[in-house]
């Protein structure tokens, strides 16, 4: 059933048929039972939303009467009476409020990742979504005021956030018709007049721009008493100037991926260093930015991207590495952003394309692969920014300096206004301060922001107090540095003592948190939280929070320095466990593919759960050390983070040894899959082995079966085709005697009996086996690693039998799933039967697979299924081809890493 509120109220069959409920009061009911979602609603409150506080005698009858009959309308199953009152059986699209926020969400997040084109198209969705007014039936009734209050102000927004990516793609001369109609319904919104006068500016019309600006302050002043805000003033000014910055793209649709920050305030005392780094990198294809931390990198270094859009068609991406510790991820998450894996110089190409890479000097050990990446990619350009050049072969540099003193005040006035529009300055105070800053935007614009709280002249009494304070610093930090963490420093000490404290608590997180972390650990409250936001000491990025890297070092000083580190990271430690066992459970309940709340936490979390676990570590608590890696085991899995899995599986299981032989069985058959997927199947086998005598010591029958179910899988996959048989034989035996097994348990012992049968040549036996697991798998929800496996099963069953065009299917979704979850042994086996199957319809395709499978084969230290097929592969394949375009293709299929694999296999598909 389909319910539609924003409009008139529609319901309809899941077909298309609309679905009747005439009665006023009851459409009424419906609506009020659907804004409570899938939450009950009691007889109380509905009787409150339909009938007011003064309901009529008999109301309860009344009230089920409606029920009766809404139900009869509806039918069976949709609207349900509940211990608390009645609620509405609703699914996921079956809700268009639900549709819409769900949309609005991603197009947010589209947003704040500066992927415009996704953006607008998504936010595009969502706003079509609407109909009409919000729950249009139902302006005058009491109980849907708020809520549509609510939605209005969201659809608003929706819409100016979609404004905001058209315009970042260049769309600003088709806006302009739009957000004129939009003003004149909404003369108010100072979000939407902003946005048409950046609309009118880049169309080139500077004066109906600064005539709008005029309009909007008139009717503010006249209708209601107030100047507009300091946003829209400082907009005005901009153009008033003509600031490059406002130019942004080209107009017109933008093949481009453009992924740059937004320029949301001007770019003061820069245009001799966006002239200098443009002109650098049309000639060179590496520039460095480089600077004292606070010296604006960031910001020329976007803005160069931005000026150079035109001249590279197929992409300018931010690469932000500021997170980034280890070197080895610097092409993971270059890649993340190109899409290229570990390997981005496989999606590149000869696309042209600019990176800009931002924060590099803390892995600087990693310049080298950057010089690789550009000597791959001929038609790649990148511009980085760091505190130390790279000094590699190619590059140029181009030291970002301070701010001169004219440009200095310029950015302290503009940041000052900003934050208290009614504020006058003396041209000679401005300039000591910026003198007492040594030019630095950073300090400058942090000090800006108190004008707030103190006049100018306190501002220069306060800052050149601290800043004598603080001129004995270690002599071998460079004096810029130690200005701006003089300024960061005296920012603290403006906070209250709590907020103080908080601040410190908050430099335990890594990659940001969200506002129950904060909570918990920080032991701040949210107006504690808003302070620091306020005084730019924390960042708000959607529904999480982040320092900026240098005031998190501060901040993490500081806590040193007080002593607080240790109980901040002991309540860090509890709160990331706390969240990752909620979350096993929810995995649990929720079921194997239930929402997959790991998945989600996959982007935003991963750090602090490594912070987490290494501080047990560090701590020597092998409970803690125990209960995190049992909780965050199957998050490993679900990534496919093997290496980080078998990390911290060998600790854990050291630290199980210590806490008993219960805990230790746990961990063991955790710790035993990651050996497994990983393809080290001798090590696998010593765990699992070791787990086996301790179920059978303490006499834990199912997990003794699934032990050696796997140990039955492993032997197999080696060859030892005795031990396997033994192994598995012992699993049912033992499954027959629990009969409570649940059925899939069961399935699992057959899945791998299947197989060994499959290796030993068994076909007829495999298949009966397989039409036993499709048996058990009815009506089962399954985790992701048991389809995959059973999907390849089936795959190669068919295979065996001759059957390729179904197994052929069947083989390209095992490919799919097992790249999601890092499963290389399962792909391997996969691309060798694909290239099998393709041998003699299309032998290049044959050979690239192959070339695949040899790549995931060395990664995975796997054998070879079935060796003598994949040999008669190799010999037809390079009998049609002949040697060297064999090698040719082969090696092309070898270069690719996971990522490119899958999506290779996809696209072919």
């Amino acid at each position: 059933m389909r319910y539609r509120l924003l409009g008139a109220l529609e319901v309809e069959t899941d077909d298309g048929r609309p679905v009747n409920v005439a009665a006023p009061k009851r459409r009424a009911l419906l609506a009020a039972l659907l804004l409570a979602g899938d939450q009950p609603s009691s007889a109380d409150r509905l009787i409150e939303s339909l009938w007011g506080v003064d309901p009529p005698p008999a109301v309860i009858e009344s009230l089920q009467a409606h029920i009766s009959r809404l139900r009869a309308e509806l039918g069976p199953g949709h609207l349900l009476t509940v211990p608390s009152g009645y609620r509405m059986e609703l699914g996921d699209g079956d809700f268009d409020i639900w549709a819409f926020e769900g949309l609005l969400a991603a197009g947010r997040d589209a947003v704040r990742a500066a992927r415009w084109p996704d953006a607008s198209r998504i936010l595009t969705e969502a706003l079509d979504v609407w109909r009409g007014p919000a729950l249009a039936d139902f302006t005058f009734e009491l109980f849907a005021q708020p809520e549509i209050a609510r939605l209005e102000e969201l659809r608003l927004s929706a819409l100016e956030d979609r404004i905001d990516a058209d315009l970042a793609l260049g769309r600003h001369a088709a806006l302009t018709a739009e957000l004129g109609a939009l003003v004149a319904t909404q003369p108010s919104r100072e979000r939407l007049w902003g946005q048409l006068m950046l609309a009118l500016y880049r169309s080139g019309r500077q004066a109906d721009a600064l005539a709008a600006y005029r309009r909007l302050r008139s009717g503010l002043v006249d209708d209601l008493g107030i100047d507009p805000s300091s946003d829209i003033t400082d907009l005005q000014i901009r153009i008033l100037r003509q600031d490059p910055t406002l130019a942004g793209p080209p107009s017109g649709p933008i093949q481009a991926s453009i992924r740059l920050p937004l320029a949301l305030t001007s770019l003061v005392g820069r245009r001799a260093q966006l002239e200098q780094a443009t002109t650098i990198l049309r000639s060179h294809r590496l520039l460095t930015l480089t600077g004292p931390g606070g010296v604006g990198k960031t910001r020329l270094g976007v803005m160069v991207g931005y000026a150079l859009l035109a001249e590279h068609p197929d992409g300018v991406l931010f690469v932000d590495l500021s997170a980034v510790r280890d070197q080895a991820m610097v092409m993971a998450t270059i890649g993340a952003v190109t899409g290229g894996g570990e390997r981005p110089a496989e999606v590149i190409g000869d696309r042209r394309m600019l990176l800009v890479i931002d924060n590099f000097e803390q892995v600087l050990e990693a310049a080298g692969e950057i010089a690789v990446l550009l000597t791959r990619c001929r038609n790649l350009r990148i511009l980085v920014t760091s505190r130390a050049p790279l000094r590699v072969g190619g590059e140029r540099q181009l030291e970002v300096p301070p701010l001169t003193g004219s440009d200095g005040a310029t950015l302290f006035e503009e940041r000052a206004r900003a934050a208290l529009s009614a504020v006058d300055f003396e041209t000679s105070l401005v300039d000591d301060i910026v003198a007492r800053l040594d030019g630095l935007p950073l300090a400058i614009e942090l000090a800006a922001a108190r004008i707030r709280l103190l006049s100018p002249e306190a501002l220069l009494e306060r800052l050149g107090a601290r800043l004598a304070l603080l001129g004995g610093g270690p002599r071998d930090a460079p004096a810029r540095h130690r200005t701006l963490r003089a300024t960061i420093e005296w920012s603290y000490e403006l906070l209250t003592p709590s907020s103080r404290a908080a601040f410190r608590k908050l430099s335990v997180f890594g990659g940001g948190f969200d506002l129950p972390a904060a909570l918990a650990v920080a032991e701040i409250d949210i107006d504690g939280l808003a302070e620091l936001i306020d005084q730019s000491l924390v960042n708000r990025i959607g529904d999480r929070y982040a320092m900026l890297e240098i005031v998190r070092e501060f901040a993490a000083a500081e806590a040193d320095a007080h002593a607080e580190t240790a109980a901040a990271r002991d309540r860090h430690l509890a709160h990331i466990l706390e969240r990752a066992l909620a979350t096993s459970r929810g995995m649990t309940e929720g079921g194997p593919m239930g929402g997959n709340p790991w998945i989600r936490l996959r982007a935003t979390e991963r750090e602090n759960f490594r912070l987490a676990f290494d501080w047990a570590v560090a701590r020597q608590d092998d409970d803690a050390i125990d209960r995190m890696f049992l909780s965050i085991g199957m998050y490993w899995l679900m990534v496919g983070a093997v290496d980080e899995g078998l990390r911290c599986g060998a600790i854990a299981i050291d630290a199980a040894r210590r806490l008993g032989d219960g805990r230790r069985l746990k961990t063991l058959m955790v710790a035993s899959e990651f050996p497994r997927f990983g393809g080290d199947l001798e090590r696998a086998i010593v765990l699992k082995l070791e787990a086996a005598d301790l179920a059978r010591a303490g006499g834990d029958l199912p997990e003794l079966a699934t032990v050696l179910d796997d140990l039955g899988w492993a032997y197999g996959r080696l060859g030892a085709f005795d031990e396997a048989r033994a192994c598995l034989a012992e699993s049912l035996a033992i499954r027959d005697r629990t009969p409570e097994d649940e059925p899939f348990d069961r399935g699992h012992t057959f899945g791998s009996l299947a197989e060994v049968a499959l290796m030993q040549g068994r076909f007829a036996e495999a298949e009966a086996l397989v039409a036993a697991i499709d048996r058990v798998e009815e009506g089962a929800e399954l985790w992701p690693d048991w389809i995959v496996e059973t999907n390849w099963l089936r795959a190669m069953t068919l295979h065996a039998a001759g059957h390729d065009r179904e197994a052929k299917v069947r083989f390209l979704e095992v490919v799919r799933d097992a790249a999601d979850l890092g499963f290389r042994m399962i792909l391997v086996d996969a691309l060798d039967a694909l290239a099998a199957i393709d041998r003699d319809d299309d032998p290049a395709r044959a050979a690239l697979l192959l070339g695949m499978a040899d790549r995931l084969r060395a990664e995975a230290r796997a054998g070879t299924w079935d060796a003598a097929e994949r040999a008669r592969t190799v010999d037809l394949v390079t009998a049609a081809l002949g040697r060297d375009d064999y090698e040719r293709r082969r090696s092309a299929g070898h270069a690719m890493n996971l990522p490119a694999i899958a999506e290779a296999v996809a696209a072919a598909s």
